[in-house]
Parts: structure tokens; sequence; C-alpha cells
């Protein structure tokens, strides 16, 4: 959570309103798709407060937004447009939209597949030719949406070329190449953008969606120049989301890993010339048995999250969807050439010297494992990768919790309580864990018999392990545990001559230490099981700090490295561990907060306040953030780990001329 006690607040306070052979084949394509090291949360540098004006003003960063909705079909009415429709990732994405109630047009050049693809969706769905590279073209596909179907909701900008390879001789680049990348990869998804934005920004509602690619934040030498227009598409998506912001409108990225589509399988032939078809195939298998890639699905589930009500305020953020997300510790070390890594049986010694460099693949029905060092030698440091502890084939169960077990902590109120009903909404069981034993015990009968409370203070290492032992005593498993926990502590924090130290050691005890405390134990029920979800709650605060709550900014940001840290270490025994960075979030905790920075206020005008500031969308419903839970605890979210999902309505990617503090 973050607060913004300035001219929000004040504007608000005076208006008052409201996967022995194939792997050896495989190898040195795995270590190109391995060879890649990038933050697990990228630090969205920008932010902005420009368009917040009075807090009545409905300009507000996030104003205009849809309500979520409860409907089991989560586009339920939507019409969408998704260029590289045909085939690959926007094909599997048509099918979870229409799935989801959505009507689709698919716009792509391959026509063939095309109208195979739309047949075999049935009649919600549709085909378009459509050249990206035309502007025209674009514009005639988001013209067809609305002359169709009244108006267009989503526009998937997913149309994407690999180029010609190598690509990692700069002294003799492939200049047409190059151009015809950004074209396609990048310009287009501006020009996508731009039309898109014609037909949404009238009704003040919409979703832009554009593919970018994990190289884009991370580049691989032997595909540099698609690193590069990738890394293009990204700053188009940072650059095009406060703006559209004003009317409405979200903009946000996905990033993901290695996937197996026609494109990758077109890469993997031009790199092994004269492997049999078949041969491709089972290296591909390899590398889905291994880890390294991934099936589609997975990318278009990300999709369907950032385009439904659930995500309306994530925006601006480039959501990077591979497993394990390349996070480990620093080794101050020379950059040495990766060799084929030796097979073992298995990884009864875990512990890192024995890891390191050593493949384990499946073996009768165990899960496998790969793991390997890889040495980057174009950043400043070298760091260690390992590939997820977890066999990666599609798995049947998605979209639900049904039968799964979750403790969460500060579950009392607030955000916990919250996600604790949508967690038990989603066929979850769940103990609330907290300090405030009257609002527990309240919340637990309200939230019915599949919810149930215990007293936990989080500071108390032996009571956070007694709630995860509660766990497995009455549901003899734990799936999921959400370190909710926290407090802003006293204010004002920017006195850096005065900092009072209590203050700053009991927020870094239950923001941070818990955390750390939280995910021990999880593990250590969890890692034996080979399955389970760790996540966090850290701040938007962490992320860019904010003066006068700088304690509680430091905090947050140490529950964001402790996520980090924690991500490629569990990722071994098949755990995921995730943040979430909300913005200010109406909680008993932020009321209290508006209380002691207005002292005499009444609590009516103290409501009208918060009224406002959710108006302006300088707060947001709780609701948005246990959604946001409820996505990374989904298996559609199996390849996100080590992330930090801020939910801020796009604050944290741009810092305007205005300062949030002033």
């Amino acid at each position: 959570m973050i607060l913004r006690p300035g001219t929000p607040w004040n504007n608000a306070w005076r208006s008052k309103t409201k996967d022995d052979w194939k792997v050896k084949l495989a190898w040195p394509f795995l270590r190109r798709l391995k060879n890649r090291m990038f933050r697990a949360a990228q630090l969205l540098l920008r932010e902005t407060n420009r368009a917040l004006g009075a807090a009545t003003s409905p300009a507000g960063f996030v104003s205009g937004f849809s309500t979520a909705s409860n409907s089991a079909q989560r586009l339920a009415g939507k019409v969408a447009v998704i260029t590289g429709g045909a085939s690959g990732i926007g094909k599997a994405t048509a099918k979870e939209f229409i799935e989801n109630g959505a009507k689709v047009i698919m716009a792509d050049v391959q026509d063939d597949l095309g109208h195979s693809a739309a047949a075999e969706l049935g009649p919600d769905a549709s085909y378009t030719r459509c050249d990206v590279s035309d502007e025209t073209q674009v514009a005639a596909a988001i013209d067809l949406a609305v002359k169709r179907h009244g108006h267009l909701d989503i526009l998937y900008n997913n149309a994407g070329v690999m180029g010609a390879m190598p690509q990692d001789d700069m002294a003799s680049v492939d200049l047409a190449n190059f151009d015809r990348m950004m074209a396609i990869n990048a310009r287009a998804a501006l020009v996508g953008i731009k039309h898109a934005a014609r037909v949404m920004s009238p009704r003040r509602s919409g979703v832009i969606l554009c593919t970018a690619s994990d190289t884009g934040v991370m580049p691989i030498p032997n595909i540099a120049l698609y690193a590069v227009s990738k890394a293009t598409t990204i700053a188009i998506v940072r650059a095009a989301a406060e703006p559209l912001s004003r009317h409405g409108l979200r903009v946000n990225a996905i990033s993901p890993h290695g996937t197996r589509t026609a494109m990758m399988m077109h890469v993997v032939s031009q790199m092994y010339p004269g492997v049999s078809k078949d041969d491709l195939e089972k290296m591909a298998d390899a590398a889905m048995d291994a880890g390294a890639v991934m099936e589609p699905e997975y990318v278009a589930r990300a999709a369907l999250y950032l385009a439904s009500d659930e995500a309306k305020y994530v925006n601006g953020h480039n959501l990077v969807d591979p497993q394990s997300i390349a996070i480990v510790e620093s080794l101050v070390a020379a950059p040495q050439p990766l060799q084929l890594l030796p097979f073992i049986d298995s990884l009864e010694d875990k512990t890192r010297a024995n890891c390191h460099g050593k493949l384990a693949m499946p073996q009768e029905k165990r899960r496998s494992t790969l793991s390997t060092t890889i040495k980057r030698n174009h950043v400043e440091e070298a760091d260690t990768v390992l590939i997820p502890a977890r066999n990666n084939r599609r798995q049947e169960t998605r979209g639900s919790l049904a039968g799964k077990v979750a403790v969460i902590t500060g579950g009392a109120s607030g955000i916990g309580k919250v996600t604790a009903k949508e967690f038990i909404k989603n066929g979850a069981k769940v103990i609330t864990a907290d300090v405030q034993d009257e609002l527990g015990h309240s919340a637990a009968a309200e939230l019915g018999p599949d919810a149930s409370y215990t007293h936990c203070d989080v500071t108390d290492e032996a009571q956070v392990a007694a709630a995860v032992d509660l766990a497995v005593r009455l549901h003899g498993h734990l799936d999921i545990l959400y370190n909710n926990a926290g407090i802003i502590g006293a204010m004002p924090q920017d006195d850096m001559a005065s900092v009072d130290l209590a203050n700053f050691d009991r927020m870094m005890a239950i923001n941070a230490r818990a955390a750390l405390v939280g995910i021990k134990h999880a593990a250590r029920v969890m890692a034996p099981r080979r399955s389970g979800v760790i996540l966090c709650t850290a701040s938007d605060a962490g992320v860019m700090p904010i003066p006068n709550i700088a304690m509680y900014s430091v905090s947050k940001a140490t529950t964001i490295a402790i996520v980090r840290a924690a991500a490629e270490p569990l990722s071994r025994p098949g755990l995921r561990v995730n943040a979430i960075s909300p913005t200010g979030t109406r909680t008993p905790m932020m009321m209290h907060i508006i209380s002691q920075m207005t002292p005499g206020v009444g609590e009516d005008d103290l409501e009208r306040m918060a009224d406002a500031a959710i108006s302006a969308g300088v707060a947001i419903e709780p609701e948005y953030v246990a959604r946001a839970a409820v996505y990374l605890a989904f298996d559609e979210a199996k390849y996100v780990n080590g992330h930090n999902l801020v939910v801020d309505g796009g604050f944290t990617t741009h810092k305007g001329d205005d300062n949030r503090m002033n």
C-alpha cells in the first residue's frame, strides 16, 4: 500500500466527494533459450500525478474503468481483435477469450490458417486479413470490430516475427531484417494502440495488450535485433499507459519465455538445418520436459487476466511470464563458457554445490528438474539461473482453487479478509491468521465453514510455524501461504536526522522479516510435496519510495527483495514465490492513516475523503488486490515466479513533473 498525503488527499478533503539423447540434441537450443537473466519484478521507473487534478475529477489515472464482473465468463459481452491470431499465442488467446464470453476477430496474414482457426473456434470467432506493417489494414481491422459488433473492448497486438538469424554480428547487421522486425514487432504495436484508442476513448473503456518478450528485458546475443524490437515494444507500452489512462484505457505488455509456437519451431529449424521435423518435435518435447519452453496457453491465460476487470488497476505493466524468472544470487566471477551438463538420478542433497551443473530428467513418475549455471558476459555481474523443479506439461486443473488450502496472515480485515473470501469462492479452505481476535473470529463466521481463524503474531516465528502446522493438521497439506500482515508505522518518517529506530524495527519485523519467516515455514511443508504458492503483500512504495513514509517504503522494498531472493531456490522443489504491490487500498489501515493526517475530522468526512480518493483513482478497493492474489495462486499463473505484480493503475510507470508527495 502507498499513501499519497499531498495534493490528491488534500483535494479529496476540500471537495468532500468520491521437459537421453534427445536432450543432448536439444541442449544447445535449451542453452540459448535459458541464457537469460532478468529481474523478476522490473522497477517501473516512471510515475505521474498529472492526470489526477482535483479528487472529484473524472479524469483520474485509472478512472473510467468498468466495475469488475462477477460473471464466470470473465469477458462476457466483450469484443476483441487479436493480431497474429491465426496460430500460436494468438490462436490460444482467441480460444481463451471466447471460452470466457468474448467475440474475437483474428487478424493475420496467414489466410488459410486464419479461416481454419475461425471455423475451429466457432461462431464467436472470425478472421480478417491484416498486414500489421500497413496502418490502413490495422485501422480496417479495428473498424471491422466496431461495424460488426458495435464496439471494441480489447486489442491484443500479438503479431511478431523473429527475423533472420543469427543477429549477433554487429559489424554486418542486416538493416533490412532489422527494419522488418521493428515494423512488425514494435511500430505495429504503436499503430494498433493508435487506432484502438481512436474507437475506445469515446467510450472511456478499453484494454490494449502487446506481446513483448523476456529478451526485451534481458537481450540474448544471437537474437539481438529481435531483443531490441521487443524492448521497444515494452517502451511503447510504458509511454502509452499514462496518456491513455486519462481516457479510461489500460495498456499492458506480456513478456513470455520461449513458447512452443510455429515461430519458435521455425527458429529451431534455422538453427539446425537438415534436422527432420520429427526430430525437431522431439527437441521441443525435451525442452518442454526440462522447463525451457512452455505452451502458449499459459501466455493466453496471462492475457485473459490482464484483459479482465480483475486487473482493473494493472496499467503500464510488463507481465514477465516464465516460470522461475532467473533471480538468484550474484556471483562475482569471470564469465565461463557453458558446457554440456551431466545427468544425475536425484537431487536428494539439495545443497547449492550439489545442484550446480546437474541435470535431472524425469524418472518413472517423478517430476523433472533441470539445474544449470549460466554465465552472463553482458551484465556487470554474472548470475546463476535454475530452471524450475517442476513438470511443466500442461495441467488439467486450471482456473480453480478447488481442494487447495491457504493460510493468510493479516486475514482478519482489509486485503487479507477480502482475499480469503475470493479464495473460498474459488474452492479453497482458508485459515486466517491475525492478532485481531475479535475481528478474526467474526470474519471466519461470516466467510462460512471453509474459513477458520487462528491467533498469530507474525513477529513470533513459533506462532507463524504453528499457523502453518495447523493447516496441515486440519486439512492434510498447505498449498498457498499469503504473507499479508503489515503495518504502516508512526508518521511522518521523512526526518532522517531523527529516525525513530524502534518504529523502523517494528515495521521491518512485521512487513519484511515476517515474510521471510512465512516463506521458511511454508517451504518446510510444501517442498516435500513439490507444490505450493507463496505470496507476499509489498507496496508500490517499495518500487518508488515516498518520503513521508520512507521507513515503510524501505520495509516493502525489502519484502520485494525477499521474494526475488527466495524465488529461484524454491523453484527447485516446485514452489512459486511472488509479490503483489498495491497502491493505496481502502482498508482499516488506510483509514487510520487518513485520520492521523487529518486530526479532528469526523468519521463521515473521512469516508467521504476515501470515496473521493477511489473516484479519482488515488486509491483502490481491496477486491482488486485479492483478484491479483487469486490469479497468482491459480495454475494459470504457473509460469509466473519471482514477480512483483504492481496493482497501482500505472502510477509507478511514469514519474511526471508532479511529485506525488507535493
